[in-house]
């Protein structure tokens, strides 16, 4: 039995966090290789009703290689909170 949506919950904590989610990422978490990205829209649709989703973007799936993008480079390059220093 493949796992709910819910069991993604650590990784999106908002409704918008879903953007950035792969199939290939669903995958892995045991969800059946049918499973498609305007399927995975419906299903969204469903447990956030009150969330006006861009379906465009889900439909893409650019964002979750952005995100991915994102996070190599901050791993990377990891930045640390400097002082501020002011100046008269």
């Amino acid at each position: 039995m493949p796992p709910h949506l819910n069991s993604f919950s650590p990784q999106c904590t908002k409704p918008e966090d879903w953007y950035s989610v792969t199939l290939s990422d669903l995958r892995e978490m045991g969800f059946p290789s049918t499973l498609s990205r305007t399927t995975l829209a419906e299903l969204l649709s469903k447990m956030y009703p009150e969330h006006q989703w861009e379906k465009v973007y889900l439909l893409r799936g650019k964002q979750a290689q952005q995100k991915r993008l994102e996070n190599a480079v901050v791993a990377l390059f990891p930045v640390q909170d400097l002082p501020v220093i002011e100046l008269d």
